[in-house]
């Protein structure tokens, strides 16, 4: 197992979305996946995993949480009025993974994904090991979430 940081997207609400907006939700998820892949691409990581309504990606750079940001930014930016909206949540979690042909497992997944599951759209968590190692833009900053036991995971989380 090694270290990275992982990025996690979400479509808050998708399962209603879908069922609303049957015929528009294709397209729009089309252009969700397209923006956050052009700030992954951007930002130096590495998409390897479509989860439906989400991206999963890999860092290896510091630039996971300045990635984040800038998808956060770009896709407020999109005319989402066809499927009444859109709001994304993303996590980044930065923790140990194994690989396997061309895909990861291991604690920082789990962790990431339920982490994921406490965000809102339109937020970014992150937990305190990709806090210290992410760089940070200059306009941005960090708000503690305070520390918080998740779902199935043993060991407490600082989220911010």
């Amino acid at each position: 197992m090694a270290v990275a940081t992982f990025l996690f997207t979400d479509i808050e609400g998708s399962t209603v979305k879908w069922q609303s907006y049957e015929k528009s939700m294709p397209s729009a998820l089309e252009k969700h996946d397209s923006v956050v892949r052009a700030s992954v691409d951007l930002h130096g990581g590495k998409v390897f995993k479509h989860t439906g309504d989400g991206i999963i990606a890999r860092f290896d750079n510091g630039r996971a949480l300045e990635c984040s940001i800038a998808a956060q930014e770009a896709l407020e930016e999109c005319d989402w009025s066809g499927i009444g909206g859109l709001r994304v949540r993303i996590c980044v979690f930065r923790g140990e993974a194994g690989e396997r042909d061309g895909d990861f497992f291991g604690p920082a997944l789990n962790g990431a994904a339920r982490m994921l599951s406490a965000a809102w759209g339109g937020q970014v968590l992150v937990n305190e090991e990709a806090a210290a190692f992410e760089h940070l833009p200059e306009d941005a900053s960090l708000d503690d979430a305070g520390v918080h036991l998740l779902r199935d995971l043993s060991t407490p989380q600082q989220i911010f």
